[in-house]
């Protein structure tokens, strides 16, 4: 992935915060990573499919520019999945589980960045789709 174009994030206030400062800015510089996908599907009936994936996402964050905006590490993603696919109908119902590496802020008090440690993140997502052909 392509993180380098991530690079500083500029926020303009049209009322500012604080007195004088109408921008804020963060310095990124975070780094190109890597995306590692697995997945499998199986269409155990005519109609029925199972899919299920793994995904390990590195991290981009340069360690000298993480803010709290974001999880700071590497993540692991596990996803499962089930559909019913019928003439021109398809059904699809997905999950997803994250886990996120624990990571060390270094504190930057100039950039309102203190001493920190992000631990024990994960979250979890569901959807469901409905497919009509024509």
């Amino acid at each position: 992935t392509l993180w380098h174009t991530y690079d500083p994030l500029i926020i303009h206030l049209d009322d500012p915060m604080l007195p004088g400062r109408s921008t804020l800015m963060s310095e990124k510089s975070w780094h190109d990573a890597w995306r590692f996908n697995v997945g499998a599907e199986y269409a155990f009936t005519e109609n029925w499919a199972f899919r299920i994936g793994y995904t390990y996402d590195e991290s981009p964050i340069n360690s000298g520019h993480v803010d709290y905006f974001v999880p700071g590490d590497n993540r692991h993603l596990f996803a499962a999945g089930v559909s019913w696919d019928k003439d021109s109908w398809t059904f699809d119902l997905s999950c997803f589980y994250e886990v996120v590496d624990d990571f060390d802020v270094k504190a930057r008090p100039a950039n309102g960045v203190y001493t920190g440690k992000f631990t024990d993140a994960s979250g979890y997502s569901c959807a469901f789709s409905v497919v009509k052909r024509f």
